[in-house]
C-alpha cells in the first residue's frame, strides 16, 4: 500500500518531508508501507524499545476489534486515526497518556480502549522490516512515532484498559483477566489510575533505545 500523499499534504504535522533518508538496510527488506514513506521523504529514527510495554489508543471500534480478533484501524475523531490509514500503518506510543488522549477515554468511553502491548512485538517486527520509528517535528522538537505495518493480534495484547461499564461488557469472559475498567473521570484521573494499574501488575512503559540492528535513519543521522 502506498501512502495517500494528497491527504497527508493537507495536514500540518504529517506532511511529507524533503529529506533524503540514509537507508542502512536494503529498502527491499522493509514492508511496502515503510518504503512508501521513505520514498515520500519522511524521516525515521534508528530506535527500538527495551522491555516494558507500548500503548495504542482507539476511541471507537472496540467491539469490532474484539469480534475480529485483532486491533487495526478505526474511524476515530482524532486526525491521527486518518493519518495512519493514509500512511498504511498503525501507531503505538511509549507514553500511556498519549494513548489515553487518542482514545478520548475521559469524554467518549463507550466503545474506546487503550491497549498495552509488549515491546518485544515491536522489536520482532522491526527485525522483520515491518516496524519503524517515524520522526515528526513540531515547534523545533522531534517526536517519536513508533509504527507497525499490520494490526495487533488480540493474543498479543497484555492488558486492555477501558473507562466505562458499556465497554467492559463487550469484553468476553476469556479476556477478563486482562481487562481493567478505569471508570469515569478526568483525563488526569484516568492517567493516574492507569499508571497505578500498570504498577499493580508489575508493568511499565518501554524505554526507547538505539536499535540493535541496522535500521532507518534520517540523512543527518537521527538519534534514538
Amino acid at each position: 500500500m502506498q501512502p495517500d500523499l494528497d491527504y497527508l499534504q493537507t495536514t500540518r504535522l504529517y506532511r511529507p518531508g524533503r529529506r533524503t533518508p540514509a537507508v542502512t538496510r536494503p529498502s527491499d527488506c522493509w514492508a511496502p508501507a515503510v518504503t512508501g514513506l521513505l520514498a515520500a521523504g519522511y524521516s525515521f529514527l534508528p530506535c527500538s524499545f527495551a522491555d516494558g510495554y507500548l500503548f495504542r489508543g482507539m476511541d471507537t471500534g472496540l467491539g469490532a476489534a474484539l469480534a475480529a480478533g485483532s486491533y487495526g484501524w478505526f474511524d476515530g475523531a482524532d486526525e491521527l486515526a486518518a493519518v495512519e490509514q493514509a500512511m498504511g500503518v498503525y501507531f503505538l506510543s511509549s507514553e500511556p497518556a498519549d494513548a489515553i488522549s487518542v482514545a478520548r477515554l475521559a469524554s467518549h468511553p463507550a466503545d474506546a480502549a487503550v491497549l498495552a502491548i509488549p515491546a518485544n512485538l515491536f522489536d520482532r517486527r522491526l527485525e522483520a522490516g515491518a516496524a519503524a520509528v517515524l520522526a515528526i517535528g513540531d515547534g523545533g522538537l522531534v517526536f517519536r512515532y513508533p509504527l507497525i505495518t499490520a494490526p495487533v493480534p488480540a493474543l498479543e495484547v497484555s492488558c486492555l484498559f477501558v473507562a466505562s461499564d458499556t465497554a467492559a461488557a463487550m469484553v468476553p469472559a476469556a479476556w477478563r483477566e486482562r481487562l481493567v475498567n478505569l471508570g469515569t473521570g478526568t483525563r488526569r484521573e484516568l492517567e493516574d489510575r492507569l499508571a497505578a494499574a500498570l504498577h499493580g501488575r508489575g508493568m511499565h512503559p518501554a524505554r526507547p533505545v538505539p536499535a540493535k540492528k541496522p535500521t532507518l535513519a534520517t540523512a543527518n543521522g537521527g538519534k534514538a
